[in-house]
Formats: C-alpha cells, sequence, structure tokens
C-alpha cells in the first residue's frame, strides 16, 4: 500500500477550545467540549466504516500526511488546532500507530476554501513504499 485515503466529514471543531472541567469525586478534571466530542464519535464511525469498505490497515512506514480542509463559512480557524482533533482521530481508529515525530516525520496543512454543503477535512497518509 503507497496510499491512504480518507474523509472526514465535518466542520471540525477545535480540540483545545472549549473545554470543559467537571467534578468526579470531589476532584476537577478537564474534558473536550460536548460539540468536540460529538463530532468525535461521529467521525471515529465514518473512519472506521471507510476502512472496512477500502479494506485499510495501519500504515506503519510513514513519509508524509496532508489535510486538506474545506471550511463551511470565513470564520478564522487556527489549522493547528483542527489538525489536532484529526491526528488524535487517526490514532484512535488505529490508522496510524501514534501521531508524535517519530511516525509522522512530515505533516501539511492546507486550507483548500470554503464548501457550505460538505464541510470536511482530507486525509492523504503516503508511506515509504510510495516514491514519488
Amino acid at each position: 500500500m503507497s496510499k491512504v485515503e480518507l474523509t472526514i466529514p465535518g466542520p471540525i471543531p477545535s480540540k483545545k477550545n472549549s473545554k470543559q472541567i467537571i467534578t468526579v469525586r470531589g476532584r476537577p478534571i478537564i474534558i473536550s467540549s460536548k460539540k468536540y466530542l460529538a463530532w468525535n464519535k461521529m467521525a471515529r464511525g465514518s473512519v472506521r466504516i471507510q476502512t472496512v469498505w477500502h479494506k485499510l490497515q495501519r500504515v506503519e512506514d510513514i513519509r508524509l500526511i496532508t489535510i486538506k480542509f474545506y471550511w463551511p463559512d470565513k470564520r478564522r480557524r487556527d489549522l493547528s488546532n483542527i489538525a489536532e482533533g484529526v491526528m488524535d482521530l487517526l490514532v484512535e481508529t488505529k490508522i496510524i500507530q501514534d501521531d508524535c515525530w517519530k511516525f509522522v516525520p512530515k505533516l501539511v496543512l492546507i486550507s483548500s476554501g470554503i464548501d457550505k454543503v460538505k464541510p470536511r477535512a482530507e486525509v492523504e497518509i503516503d508511506d515509504q513504499s510510495d516514491n514519488n
């Protein structure tokens, strides 16, 4: 396998923004926002369907991950915050082993414009066997 392509439906919320503080057994803990958790649940299902449909397996020797974002509107967004959620999703769904620099040596984030009907992130994972 030389390239894995996935489409992650959006709009993708930032993982860092809108954290919530809740109390568990008298201790405060920080959790992601309800909006992020709802998106994550939906996106995990979408990625799992795509991995079964396309018979995808974990990509081991990653050369490059490219994420193209299509936004629902012109609102300002922080690419790195939103990319963090997408990368964590790839780890959670076992598409990649980890998102640290040892496993992902190159990450390209592209703002690809506005798509009001179908906001999304398109992910391409190239492995070492791809000699382009």
